[in-house]
């Protein structure tokens, strides 16, 4: 529903009171909704971003490091 809600502020059904609200809308629906990416602001999505690819990295460089002990070694 709040993506819907977007979306016609985003179309400007609402008029250009509803466009001038959309930054706001979407910081109290991050708020509510912290993980939902569509409430991101430019700023959360390269943290985000940066942070997945950390993570991504991390996880990466400790698989590669892991051995198999299958008993044939």
């Amino acid at each position: 529903t709040c993506i819907d809600i977007l979306k016609a502020l985003q179309k400007g059904e609402f008029g250009e009171s509803g466009r001038k609200e959309i930054s706001n809308f979407k910081e109290l629906c991050h708020q509510r909704m912290p993980h939902a990416v569509d409430f991101f602001s430019g700023q959360q999505v390269a943290l985000t971003t940066n942070h997945n690819h950390a993570v991504e990295e991390s996880l990466t460089n400790h698989v590669s490091n892991l051995t198999v002990e299958d008993g044939t070694n």
